[in-house]
């Protein structure tokens, strides 16, 4: 999983898309619980993402992106070690 947030964090980078805290319509997915870096200028290092449509809606902190999501949102966790 953490290969697939690091791929995700890195084409939601190339297509524009930072964190952000606005209102914007709910997440039909969220991955949280993560190491999301995003390869931008200062190398940001976030925690979970929000998908839509198959498009990165948003990255940014657990708290944050939990917001994104409704009833029908996919929550999906990144499974700690013990």
């Amino acid at each position: 999983m953490t290969n697939r947030l690091v791929l995700i964090a890195a084409l939601s980078l190339a297509a524009g898309v930072a964190p952000t805290h606005a209102q914007a319509p709910a997440a039909d997915m969220v991955l949280i619980n993560g190491k999301v870096i995003t390869l931008d200028d200062t190398s940001s290092i976030l925690q979970a993402i929000a998908i839509r449509d198959g498009r990165v809606l948003a990255v940014g902190a657990d708290e944050d992106i939990r917001q994104r999501a409704d009833a029908r949102t996919k929550i999906r966790h990144r499974r700690t070690r013990p």
